[in-house]
């Protein structure tokens, strides 16, 4: 995975569910990774809680966020417009922002 491939990097991983949680720590044993840390927390409150807003990250990736398919869910997507200015003020200069998403309306929301 990314932290293999990138020994020098540290890498924090934000899921909400369990499974989600146990998969990833299940991963960085099996490549005896340790530069990988997981955090099960909602992503939006460490960023708005819990990480002061200046720059510390040069990249934040979203692997196949929930899309909230309805129209009246719309506002509990992970990317919206308060997030991102949350993300914003964490991501240093040249900072990357990645997501990968299988849901082309989800796509064209981003």
């Amino acid at each position: 995975g990314m932290a293999l491939r990138r020994p020098d990097a540290c890498f924090l991983g934000v899921e909400m569910h369990r499974p989600g949680v146990g998969a990833a720590l299940l991963r960085a044993d099996a490549e005896a990774v340790d530069n990988v840390r997981i955090a099960r927390v909602d992503a939006v409150a460490l960023l708005d809680k819990h990480l002061p807003p200046i720059p510390q990250f040069d990249e934040c990736c979203f692997f196949f966020p929930d899309p909230w398919f309805k129209d009246k869910d719309a506002g509990r997507r992970i990317l919206r417009p308060s997030t991102l200015d949350l993300l914003a003020a964490r991501l240093r200069p040249g900072g990357k922002l990645r997501v990968a998403t299988d849901v082309d309306a989800y796509a064209a929301h981003v």
